[in-house]
């Protein structure tokens, strides 16, 4: 169910940037500029927190394993677990963050593409 919800929500977020982009080329490039930023921001905290996560993750390890020398790494395997568990995969990131970049790329030369040349908006 909220699976369907979230494919609705980003379909109609394609959907009406589409729209923006063909109706209100001007209007696009600025709020284009917005998402591209947004985007960054987004792509940037989920790198940063996985790589806190991780090191986070390493240093218990180190202080667990130090701590007691008769310890192996598999008396502290949940902690490896948890970063299969808890991190996002760096390739999705990268992937959903590039694929965004080129439609919004593409989206900025739609009406050079469909012959609209550099009209004014129409209102």
């Amino acid at each position: 169910m909220l699976g369907t919800l979230a494919a609705g929500l980003i379909l109609a977020a394609i959907s009406s940037i589409t729209y923006v982009a063909y109706k209100h080329p001007a209007g696009y490039r600025r709020l284009s500029v917005l998402i591209m930023a947004l985007s960054w921001a987004g792509a940037l905290l989920f790198v940063g927190f996985d790589l806190g996560f991780v090191r986070a993750t390493a240093v218990h390890l180190h202080d667990s394993l130090a701590a007691d020398s008769t310890r192996t790494l598999s008396s502290v395997r949940y902690s490896i677990d948890s970063l299969y568990n808890f991190t996002t995969p760096i390739w999705r990131v990268g992937m959903i963050w590039g694929l965004l970049s080129v439609y919004l790329f593409f989206l900025g030369f739609l009406p050079t593409i469909l012959g609209l040349g550099a009209k004014p908006d129409a209102k």
